[in-house]
């Protein structure tokens, strides 16, 4: 009830603070709160009339401010109900003094508000004239005022004080102490019996009897092609080129090279060129980039005769400094009809060289002493060279003494084999190369003969 007071009345103030002519009194709220309006007298017409013209500015916001009231009044009748009970109480008590929540209050000019609405609750409830007197022929008469009763400790109610007596404890004074009797312990000696010692455990151990083993002797058989003179067609499909165009092929004993000149005096009484591969890489200078020759799918090289390969790689140009790469690779059929034959070939060169042989293909070997990949020790490599053999394919080897990938007689010995083309070099000396002979995955080797190696190294 009291916050919606406040807050009216902060609002009047700010309303009449916007006008000059009008100004704040606790008179002007009351009269607002019960009349809705503003009245207040002054001397002047004038100013009676900017009162006027106040009350009509007024007239916006007295609507809402009406609810407002109705609703204080709402609580204030709650409270005034709920304190009716209590008030009839304190009346039919005696004399009291009631303030009314709407007090008889002057405001305005010469007008009072004094109208209770009615007679209140419990009116006439009290008995007029009577006056309690406590009667002198009661008990209670024996409470006369006594003037020396207000001394410490002076007052008697003529109670008589019976003894009490004190309580008597008992207490003996004889003492008579817990005799204790002590009965001596006899401990029999116990004898200690020396320990039965396990008799000792005898092991007849069986003598072994190692096997004598005897290994058989692994002999591997070196099978070398013989060295030709590389870039001097020998070859019958072309000098570093791709062997593409499908069909069978063939090299045997009459087979003639593809040129016939012979530019050096190995051969000086020889008529005719006998072919020793199908495709010669002489590997002129790659410039450090890989070179890959093809023997494409849809070709058939057959190899009847001795010391013939399908394919070989060299380093061909003498004198330069760069490295020499490349790779061959068989995608084709290959079959080895002679003894002595491979599919594709290695040869050693002093200078440094990186080459791959690689077959996706087949090889067959239908005769004995036959090799799938295999290097030859032409010359001795430079230091930094490398050659890698590698199986995709299929190889198989039905004859005895084959080899699937042939590393062997890596060392260059002297020699005069070959017609004179392999050098004499002194003894000791060796190929300075590193090997790697790979049967990569999906590739297989089938070994059909006796004597016979899927790698061989030696």
């Amino acid at each position: 009830m009291s916050n919606n007071l406040r807050s009216l009345e902060k609002r009047l103030r700010s309303f009449i603070k916007r006008s000059k002519e009008i100004k704040y009194t606790k008179s002007l709220l009351f009269t607002f709160l019960m009349t809705g309006g503003i009245a207040q007298a002054v001397g002047k017409s004038d100013e009676n009339n900017s009162i006027n013209g106040e009350k009509k500015q007024l007239v916006t916001s007295i609507d809402d401010m009406k609810d407002i009231f109705k609703e204080a009044r709402k609580e204030n009748n709650k409270l005034i109900k709920g304190a009716n009970l209590e008030l009839v109480k304190l009346m039919e008590q005696g004399d009291h003094v009631v303030k009314s929540p709407w007090s008889s209050w002057q405001f305005g000019v010469n007008y009072f508000y004094n109208n209770w609405g009615g007679r209140y609750k419990g009116y006439g409830g009290k008995t007029e004239n009577i006056k309690y007197n406590r009667g002198m022929t009661s008990d209670l008469t024996k409470y006369t005022a006594n003037t020396s009763n207000g001394n410490y400790n002076s007052t008697s109610l003529d109670l008589i004080s019976t003894y009490e007596p004190k309580s008597e404890i008992g207490m003996f004074a004889t003492i008579n102490p817990r005799v204790i009797q002590k009965i001596d312990v006899t401990v029999a000696e116990k004898s200690v019996a020396n320990p039965q010692v396990p008799e000792t455990v005898e092991f007849n151990p069986v003598k072994p009897e190692i096997p004598v083993l005897n290994p058989p002797a692994v002999n591997v058989t070196a099978i070398s092609l013989s060295a030709i003179w590389n870039s001097t067609g020998l070859d019958t499909l072309g000098l570093n080129s791709n062997a593409t165009t499908p069909g069978t092929y063939e090299i045997n004993n009459t087979t003639p090279a593809r040129n016939q000149t012979d530019p050096s005096t190995h051969h000086p009484s020889a008529t005719t060129r006998i072919a020793e591969t199908f495709i010669d890489i002489g590997v002129a200078g790659t410039g450090g980039a890989t070179k890959t020759y093809t023997i494409g799918p849809g070709l058939t090289l057959n190899i009847k005769r001795n010391g013939a390969r399908a394919g070989v790689v060299d380093a061909g140009d003498w004198g330069r400094s760069d490295v020499q790469k490349a790779d061959i690779v068989n995608k084709g059929t290959i079959n080895l009809y002679n003894e002595t034959t491979g599919g594709l070939e290695i040869q050693g060169n002093p200078l440094v060289g990186i080459f791959s042989a690689i077959n996706e293909g087949e090889i067959n070997g239908l005769g004995n002493k036959q090799l799938g990949l295999t290097m030859t020790p032409e010359q001795p490599n430079a230091t930094g060279s490398m050659q890698t053999f590698e199986n995709r394919g299929k190889i198989n080897l039905a004859g005895n003494e084959s080899t699937g990938i042939n590393i062997v007689n890596r060392k260059l010995y002297a020699s005069t084999e070959n017609a004179g083309l392999r050098a004499t070099y002194p003894s000791g000396f060796y190929n300075d190369v590193v090997i790697k002979a790979l049967n990569s995955a999906g590739g297989t080797i089938t070994l059909g003969g006796t004597g016979s190696y899927g790698i061989a190294f030696g």
